[in-house]
């Protein structure tokens, strides 16, 4: 790195590198039996340079200093204007977020607990498909500048998730876990997985009409992803987010609180500096139900005269994709819990839909908070009680109407921090 920042020092203002060093360890079961294992090692170098004040960018391997250089140079001639420097200094924190055994992780016997995991849920009567796969991951980052800056931190990750699929489907009711060490699923999850099958065995078809709709924690990401390009400074600065002007008005139900907590214990995403190695910290996005901020990388902050909130990244969620430019995303979007139990929201709904899983999130116009999606696991409920698989089903709204209509936010929380959330009014397409 070292090298790479003098030879870059000879032709540019200013340079940074960033240098990952990454390994992932994919298994993928079917039944009692591995289906697939595979080990992916990298080690990638992004460079970024500053000339006549104009960004420039490469990446490759850290083999190859002159290129990346050179590269970089090149693109910098013809690349946009900026206003920002480099940070000078950031802050390293431990976050419990790293287990040095993650590196080389006792497989056999991990391996041997999930196969008997697998058999017990076979042992529950399930003539079904059980498909479980794992991702054991580490990554180490380091992040060096012309300013003085050079800070390293590693965090690791252990990625599980259990699905017993329907009859002529690639789908099914699944239970996911992700931590930064490796623990197994508790077993009142899977008594939970193998009752939701039970259930789904029952397709229903579902009437057209608006009613209450809960979110699973896993699901509530496809509406966060509007809200998340509605908050960004890049569409902030480009007049395309519609709550552009609303910084402490209310836009939301007074139940819901959000924040932005790169900083919390255990979450195997946390991190004390973000992709430019600005720091990062607890950003309160909304306040019950008040838009308390947005979020910046230096580019866009230095475009709208602000500073940076630590929130530069390469990839979004943070993920790294180091060929990525750097473009302002939450680290880690928290909810804060509700007073409800997901019982009790279940027993509330006189007619409704239980979302666990959605397809097409990507459908309608994100940044104003459209969306228009396909229920891929999701079920009927009538009366408070679950009467099956809906079917042939659809979901559409917009964020800015529904969340202003929230009827409760559960207690329990998922390994992300995130609740079950019950909407009081979501227009549905069925063919009942």
């Amino acid at each position: 790195m070292d090298r790479i920042l003098k030879l870059a020092k000879k032709s540019v203002d200013e340079a940074e590198v960033y240098y990952l060093r990454s390994k992932s360890i994919p298994i993928e079961f079917r039944d009692e039996k591995i289906e697939e294992i595979k080990i992916h090692e990298y080690t990638e170098v992004a460079l970024r340079v500053i000339k006549d004040g104009k960004l420039g960018m490469s990446f490759g391997s850290p083999d190859e200093p002159d290129i990346l250089v050179k590269s970089a140079v090149k693109s910098a001639e013809t690349g946009s204007k900026v206003k920002f420097s480099f940070p000078e200094k950031s802050q390293i924190i431990d976050f419990e977020n790293y287990d040095k055994e993650m590196e080389t992780p006792p497989i056999e016997d991990i391996v041997r607990k999930i196969l008997a995991k697998i058999k017990w849920i076979k042992k529950c009567n399930i003539k079904a498909p059980i498909m479980y796969g794992i991702n054991i991951g580490i990554a180490d980052i380091t992040i060096a500048n012309t300013k003085g800056l050079n800070v390293n931190y590693k965090r690791s990750a252990f990625k599980q998730y259990c699905m017993i699929v329907l009859p002529q489907s690639m789908m099914g009711p699944y239970v996911v876990d992700v931590y930064y060490r490796f623990r197994e699923i508790e077993e009142k999850e899977f008594e939970g997985l193998i009752q939701k099958f039970e259930i789904a065995k029952n397709s229903v078809t579902v009437p057209t009409k608006k009613m209450r709709v809960l979110f699973s924690p896993e699901a509530l990401w496809t509406l966060e992803w509007r809200l998340t390009e509605a908050i960004s400074g890049k569409n902030l600065i480009e007049h395309l987010s519609p709550i552009e002007n609303k910084i402490n008005e209310k836009i939301f139900d007074d139940k819901i609180t959000i924040y932005d907590d790169p900083h919390a214990r255990g979450y195997f995403w946390s991190r004390p500096f973000d992709d430019e190695g600005v720091p990062t910290r607890r950003l309160p996005i909304i306040d019950k139900g008040i838009l308390k901020n947005f979020i910046f990388d230096l580019r866009t902050a230095s475009e709208y005269g602000t500073e940076s909130t630590g929130n530069g990244y390469k990839g979004r969620w943070s993920s790294e994709a180091i060929s990525k430019p750097v473009s302002p995303y939450p680290c880690h979007l928290v909810w804060e819990q509700g007073s409800l139990s997901v019982k009790e929201q279940i027993k509330s709904i006189d007619e409704g839909l239980i979302c666990e899983d959605l397809l097409g999130a990507h459908s309608g116009n994100i940044v104003a908070g459209q969306f228009s999606m396909n229920v891929g696991t999701g079920f009927y409920v009538k009366d408070g009680k679950i009467i099956g698989r809906a079917i042939d089903t659809m979901i559409s709204g917009n964020i800015y109407d529904i969340f202003k209509n929230i009827h409760s936010i559960s207690k329990e929380r998922n390994y992300e921090l995130k609740p079950w959330v019950l909407f009081n009014g979501i227009q549905v397409a069925g063919k009942g």
